[in-house]
């Protein structure tokens, strides 16, 4: 069963997110780029291009600087939610 892709800004995306694809997204809102996220990662580029691709259409971005808004939100938004006891130790919203 595929499910629809989230929308676009939905930072709950983030948390589905496999956990080499969110160490990526992760890299991306830190702002590396693909050649230095390989070398971190002890990979090649066209790996890190091909994950970039499959990212970017499971969260439902264009480009790689709404996914890095994107981190960016949700890290603001675990931070709150952890601050205030919101969150569950996966990281899910409630």
């Amino acid at each position: 069963m595929k499910l629809a892709p989230p929308r676009m800004g939905d930072a709950r995306a983030i948390f589905e997110l496999l956990p080499r694809q969110r160490e990526v997204a992760e890299l991306v809102a830190d702002g590396l780029c693909d050649k230095e996220i390989a070398s971190r990662r002890d990979t090649t580029w066209g790996t890190i291009r091909n994950q970039m691709r499959k990212i970017m259409q499971r969260v439902g971005v264009p480009d790689r600087t709404a996914l890095a808004m994107l981190v960016l939100g949700a890290r603001c938004e675990e931070a709150r939610r952890r601050r205030f006891g919101l969150a569950n130790r996966t990281g899910e919203f409630k």
